[in-house]
Formats: C-alpha cells, sequence, structure tokens
C-alpha cells in the first residue's frame, strides 16, 4: 500500500508540474507560481517543484531568483539540467542591467505567512503586557506619605527616613581632610609652616576612627598585581609577601591597595617608613598595569586599645592619580616624607591612634 501511495503522489506532482509548464507557455505566471508554492509546501524535499518555481522566475526575468531556486533544487538532488538553467540564469542575471526583485523568498509562501503570524502574535503580545503594566501602576494604593503625581513622577519608592543617631558620651576625634604631619618626630623642616603650627594636636590614645580587616584578590589581575607588589621588602629586610591586597577597577582604572605594617620595624621611623613604602607600592603597581590611573594606598596596622584589645585599624591613607607619580618618576631623585606628605598624596591622613615609631 505504502509503494502504491508514494506512487499516486508521483504521478499527482508530475500532472501538476505539467501543468505549470503549460500555464508558464500560456503567460499566465501568477497561477503557475502559486502552483509552485502549493507543491513545495506539499512535497518540500521535491527537487522538481523548487526547479519549476526557477523556471516561473526565469520567464518573468526574474534571474536572481531563478538562480536561487535553481540552487535550492541542486541541494535537493536535481539533475545536471537543472544545473544548465541555473548557469543560463546567471548568464542573464550578470548581462541584465536591472533586477525587478531583491532576491528570492527564504522559505516557502505557507512558511512566511506562519512567520508573520508569529511576528503579529509577539507584538499582541507585547502591547497587552504593556497594558497590564499600566493598569497594575495606576491601580496600586499610592504610597504613604505622598500624592499620587509624586507617585508617579519618582522613578524608585521613596527611601526610609532614617532615625535620628544617639548621642553618644565617648569623645569624638575630628580630623581635618589634608593635616600637617603628625607631631612625633619626623624627617621635616626645623622651622615649622603655619599650616603644621595651627594644626590641633592629636590625644593620646585616641578612639579608633576606621577598622577594615586585610582583603584577598578577587580577580586575576587583582592576583597578578598583588603578587608584584609582595615582591617588596621593607627597609628592614622584611618581605611584604601575602600582606598586600589589590582591587583594580579596569573600566575607571581605579585601585585601590592595602598593606599590612609588621608589628615591629627595627631602626625605622614607623611614619616615614610607612609613607615611603606607600610610594613605593603606587609606583610600582603603576609600572606593573598601564591601565591604573587612581590610586588609593591604604596601610593597616594591629595595635592594642586602652580595654586590652587588639584591633585591625587603617593606620594611613592617601591617595594619587598616574600623573603626578610619572612626574615625581621622571626626577629620578627619591622624595622626601614631607614632599611624599604633601605634593605626591593628596588627603594624606594618619589615624591618631597609631604611635608613630612602632605599633606595640
Amino acid at each position: 500500500m505504502r509503494e502504491e501511495t508514494e506512487a499516486q503522489a508521483s504521478e499527482t506532482l508530475t500532472q501538476r508540474l505539467a501543468q505549470v509548464h503549460q500555464m508558464i507557455q500560456a503567460g499566465r505566471y501568477e497561477g503557475a507560481s502559486s502552483t509552485c508554492d502549493e507543491l513545495i509546501e506539499r512535497y518540500p524535499d521535491s527537487a522538481e517543484a523548487h526547479a519549476a518555481q526557477g523556471d516561473v522566475c526565469g520567464a518573468r526575468q526574474m534571474w536572481a531568483r531563478a538562480a536561487e531556486w535553481y540552487e535550492l533544487a541542486l541541494q535537493l538532488g536535481a539533475g545536471n539540467d537543472v544545473r544548465r538553467r541555473l548557469e543560463r540564469a546567471r548568464q542573464h542575471l550578470e548581462s541584465a542591467v536591472g533586477e525587478t526583485t531583491n532576491g528570492p523568498p527564504q522559505f516557502p509562501v505557507q512558511r512566511q505567512r506562519t512567520r508573520l503570524w508569529w511576528i503579529f502574535g509577539g507584538a499582541g503580545a507585547a502591547i497587552l503586557l504593556a497594558i497590564a503594566i499600566v493598569l497594575i501602576a495606576l491601580l496600586s494604593p499610592p504610597t504613604p506619605g505622598t500624592s499620587r503625581s509624586q507617585q508617579k513622577s519618582r522613578p524608585y519608592p521613596a527611601p526610609p527616613i532614617p532615625e535620628p543617631p544617639v548621642p553618644s558620651t565617648s569623645p569624638v576625634v575630628h580630623t581635618p581632610l589634608s593635616p600637617p604631619l603628625p607631631t612625633r618626630p619626623q624627617p621635616r623642616p626645623t622651622t615649622p609652616s603655619p599650616s603644621s603650627a595651627a594644626a590641633p594636636q592629636a590625644a593620646p590614645h585616641a578612639p579608633v576612627i576606621i577598622t577594615r580587616q586585610m582583603i584577598g584578590p578577587v580577580s586575576d589581575r587583582d592576583y597578578h598585581i598583588a603578587r608584584t607588589l609582595g615582591s617588596l621588602t621593607w627597609p628592614d629586610g622584611t618581605p611584604l609577601s601575602d600582606a598586600v591586597a589589590v582591587m583594580m577597577e579596569p573600566y575607571t582604572g581605579y585601585a585601590m591597595i592595602t598593606f599590612e605594617i609588621p608589628q615591629v620595624l627595627e631602626g625605622e621611623e614607623l611614619f616615614e617608613a610607612v609613607v615611603r613604602q606607600s610610594y613605593s607600592l603606587a609606583a610600582t603597581a603603576l609600572r606593573t598595569d598601564a591601565g591604573i590611573h587612581w590610586l588609593t594606598i591604604r596601610a593597616l596596622a594591629t595595635i592594642t586599645t586602652p580595654d586590652k584589645e587588639e584591633r585591625t585599624v587603617v593606620a594611613y591613607r592617601a591617595n594619587t592619580r598616574r600623573g603626578t607619580l610619572e612626574y615625581w618618576m621622571k626626577l629620578r631623585e627619591e622624595p622626601t616624607a614631607e614632599q611624599l606628605w604633601e605634593e605626591v598624596f593628596a588627603t594624606s591622613w594618619w589615624n591618631p591612634s597609631v604611635p608613630q615609631d612602632r605599633i606595640r
């Protein structure tokens, strides 16, 4: 039964193709093209049906479409006669001044209709979704304390109003944004500058202001920079090794370098050693990664509070940028601690809770 059905289908296809060629000879191109579309829809693997559609396009001198339909027929197993028709269509196409179409259809007629239904269906679903969102926004209750017009104009919900802070009885230390060098002995000129003379004096055992634990690298780029900086040493030979971490933002070119101060630096003034080490880290980071343009340097120290508790605090913090560092690096001379504090780094700050000679 299956062989008879296939034979009947083949006979039907042959008869319809003969009708197509009769319509082509009679100049009934629209009917011939519609018949080919029906045959391609019913017999999608028929090379003869695709080739017949190419014959219709060729009769209408639509050589570009004819060539494409012949190519589809060859892909489905058409013989040399279709190949010769393809070559003839290409020759006409090369000699033609222009074409009346932009190319063959990418899908049969029924598939194009199905695609259009999908497009219109998707557009309708998007319109219904937009209408639902608008209705939900209009029917939702307004936020307490605001009018409907205020709620429409606000892109995000209003943040909650924070409660007033409870007054604290502990002393408060106000540190200026860019204070002069700390009051302990340091490599400054013997004649103090007017800014240093007017600066407030830090009280002994001031409360801890900023506390932040050491953090590790978060990306391969951070790890590469941190590993290079870890090869540096302190003046007494103590290596930084794993006591340095980097967070680099490639999009903005901003990097934060955090390093730990050893418990004791023998024979060194702690303040001057930390400031010089910050400069060495910043310069090495710039040489390691050309994408760094802005830098924040932080030095962490572990101290013992008056309550006999150990705290890890930010002992030193400063900011700088590539242009400033490159200027000082081109001078080929080591800047003094005073130049580092006032000119190389901006918003330099030393935690008054940390002694400047030693940590413990």
